[in-house]
């Protein structure tokens, strides 16, 4: 989906079990705009917790060691 506005209109006809309530498009915005804390909080923790955080160039995964062949 390309926007918020097209979800709101797709997921309730074509999606009714899964979304038994979706609000409208400004309860919609508000939620979002209140959740983003949390998600960069959730974010964080996250990408804190993973090795990936504090990986160093010379340790990290190459792209020719995706071409071996099994």
């Amino acid at each position: 989906m390309r926007s918020e506005a097209r979800w709101l209109r797709f997921a309730p006809g074509d999606l009714p079990r899964a979304f038994p309530y979706l609000p409208g498009r400004s309860g919609c915005n508000k939620r979002l705009r209140a959740v983003v804390p949390l998600l960069k909080r959730a974010i964080r923790v996250v990408a804190a917790d993973t090795d990936l955080w504090t990986d160093t160039p010379s340790s990290t995964w190459s792209a020719s060691s995706a071409n071996r062949s099994w």
